[in-house]
């Protein structure tokens, strides 16, 4: 049976705490409400200056990608003693933007356009046939990871992290491209050899006098793991252009180059 206001206020009357509990409520309510629209930004600009910013040099410690960095946030006092229950946070490292390096490459080089012609034992000017001969070198260039970012509406930033098929899709994809200087000899194609100098690689037989640098263009996959390259040799009189396949895992590169070179 429904009541009047009447005998609401003379329930509420009759039942203090009753009238305490609703006010507490409206009260909370309404701080809420303040809160959420009027006075949201000023109460965030005044616990900043309890915070204390500080900045994660991932570089100092050799952090690389696939590893976990674990981040303790505490509350002190000014005298410096610990204040409630410290949080602490696992961070998975993965590259999010365009990495830019240098790195050493190991590349099976082909010589292009011989012909038999060219490599006939009856010919004066024969030419050696390079055949996918591991020749090292140096890499310079860029790799394009995706942020997995999404265009986001009604608030103050412009954008937001997010994981999608498509930016993992992206993410594992991670191309690149990058220019690449390679240490070859196209006289003596297997004079290098992966193996010596205790796994860091030497050639046998190259002295100052057969010497040759190739020049060329790489695009890569999957974070430079997969190399393509196209280039020059600039010692080479003739037939000079090469194609090469090379791997991000240099040792990788090198135990195929060894396995070949038996």
């Amino acid at each position: 049976m429904p009541t009047s206001n009447g005998d609401t206020n003379e329930a509420l009357k009759a039942k203090p705490e009753i009238a305490q509990r609703l006010a507490g409520s409206v009260l909370e309510a309404a701080a809420l409400d303040c809160y959420s629209t009027e006075w949201g930004d000023e109460i965030a600009t005044q616990l900043k200056q309890y915070l204390v910013p500080g900045q994660i040099f991932l570089a100092a410690d050799n952090a690389k990608p696939g590893d976990t960095v674990t981040l303790r946030v505490e509350a002190r006092e000014s005298a410096g003693a610990a204040v409630g229950i410290p949080a602490q946070f696992l961070l998975n490292v993965r590259d999010r933007s365009t990495r830019v390096a240098i790195s050493p490459s190991l590349l099976f080089i082909k010589r292009l356009d011989v012909t038999d012609a060219d490599i006939a034992v009856t010919n004066p000017q024969a030419i050696k046939k390079v055949d996918y001969s591991p020749f090292p070198g140096v890499t310079f260039g860029a790799v394009f990871h995706s942020r997995g970012l999404r265009k986001v509406e009604d608030q103050s930033w412009d954008y937001e992290a997010t994981e999608t098929f498509a930016s993992r899709f992206r993410g594992a994809l991670a191309p690149g491209i990058a220019m690449n200087v390679t240490f070859m000899n196209f006289g003596d194609p297997r004079d290098f050899n992966p193996a010596a100098n205790d796994g860091a690689g030497a050639f046998t037989t190259t002295t100052g006098t057969n010497f040759e640098v190739g020049a060329g263009l790489v695009l890569s996959l999957f974070d430079n793991n997969l190399q393509f390259t196209w280039g020059y040799n600039l010692n080479a009189s003739r037939k000079n252009r090469y194609f090469g396949v090379g791997f991000g895992f240099i040792e990788i590169g090198k135990r195929l180059a060894g396995f070949l070179g038996q």
